[in-house]
């Protein structure tokens, strides 16, 4: 692959990489966090332990994604960037750094070695997609309650 081609899907990647990391983080904005709140803090009656939502439906909705954004945020999003820096920079530049394929071949192994480095972390997404199927059972039988309340909370505040 000519280095100009591979540093277009780089670029790509970690744009995706941002975005994927921008979505979690607003999964855990507006629904993990507001779910975890004690409803004593919003009321002012009921216990401590009490939440928005309990424990156990937070478990089936959210079941690791608080964990994921953790890692790709602070951890695989960064050692992407750090990777593939060297492949960041304008055309006329990388043309001519790149000109032997040199810089490209030590990008693509930064890559891989960066996925290698991570690969046990990417098993969380195993028991994530475990719970796919609780949770959307669990999503159409509770349809217009906390969520519908998050996203009409969400449109008044644009």
């Amino acid at each position: 692959m000519q280095g100009w081609a591979f540093c277009a899907i780089l670029i790509s990647f970690c744009r995706t990489e941002r975005t994927y990391v921008k979505g979690l983080a607003e999964l855990v904005d507006l629904y993990i966090k507001p779910g975890a709140a004690s409803v004593n803090m919003l009321s002012g009656v009921g216990s401590n332990k009490d939440t928005v939502v309990p424990a156990a439906e937070r478990k089936i909705v959210f079941n690791g994604l608080d964990a994921l954004f953790s890692f790709h945020k602070d951890n695989f999003l960064p050692a992407l960037e750090v990777a593939a820096a060297p492949m960041m920079k304008p055309a006329a530049v990388l043309q001519e750094a790149d000109s032997d394929g040199q810089l490209s071949l030590n990008v693509v192994k930064a890559v891989a070695s960066m996925f290698i480095k991570h690969a046990a972390f990417m098993r969380m997404y195993s028991s994530y997609i475990k719970y796919v199927s609780r949770f959307r059972s669990f999503i159409q039988s509770h349809a217009n309650s906390f969520f519908s309340q998050q996203l009409r909370q969400l449109s008044t505040a644009r």
